[in-house]
């Protein structure tokens, strides 16, 4: 099962994926990172998606929507190198565009919720949240040549069939390009999602399948 990593950690996947940022070594400068309560968190997430929903109708109003829409990747607030130098509540929002395929950084009042300013990120290769894992393990759910795959290593290991879909775990991360990669997809272009699959008793199956998020496409063969 997928768990949700710590923030910190993710912020630091999600700056070194997206774009690079000087790093500060200096000891005799210390960060301060502002608090940002949970209904902060909350008001820019909506504030943020509603934006983006309404700058997708503008631009294509006749495409159809993408189930994952605009997801939320991380919001935290922006550190500042000395307590009292600002006033105002900056917060950093890492997000994904499935219609435009594209990502993003915004900076936001953390007490307005107003757009101060937006940057395109280069990568896509940002953390999944928990939305688009489980929409990875969905599909694969979904996707009966997986289970067949599975059984059929199951039996040749331990002698006996792989009787139900529920005795399995995945654990979803995001698709980079140092991960194995089918020769056929587009995951150089797209968002996909790497699962490792295993049973409860931690027997690791030898298929990882990879989820393009934005198709829905599953390549399976090639990984065993």
């Amino acid at each position: 099962m997928h768990s949700k990593p710590q923030s910190s950690r993710v912020k630091k996947a999600l700056v070194l994926a997206a774009f690079t940022f000087s790093v500060l070594t200096s000891h005799s400068i210390a960060a301060w990172l502002p608090s940002l309560s949970e209904k902060q968190r909350k008001a820019i997430h909506a504030s943020t998606v509603q934006r983006a929903s309404v700058a997708q109708r503008s631009k294509a109003p006749s495409i159809a929507s993408h189930p994952l829409g605009v997801q939320i990747l991380l919001i935290e607030p922006k550190e500042r190198k000395q307590k009292s130098a600002q006033r105002s509540l900056l917060v950093e929002v890492f997000s994904f565009d499935y219609q435009s395929l594209s990502a993003s950084l915004d900076i936001v009042d953390g007490n307005t919720g107003e757009l101060i300013s937006t940057r395109v990120l280069s990568s896509r290769y940002l953390p999944l949240n928990q939305t688009e894992s489980d929409y990875a393990t969905q599909l694969l759910q979904e996707h009966g040549m997986l289970f067949d795959l599975l059984s059929k290593e199951y039996q040749l290991q331990f002698g006996e069939s792989l009787t139900e879909q529920h005795s399995i775990d995945m654990k979803v991360s995001i698709w980079t390009p140092e991960s194995r990669l089918p020769a056929n997809s587009g995951c150089g272009q797209s968002r996909c999602a790497l699962v490792s699959v295993f049973t409860p008793d931690h027997f690791n199956f030898s298929v990882e399948p990879i989820v393009d998020l934005v198709s829905g496409e599953i390549f399976l063969q090639g990984l065993q």
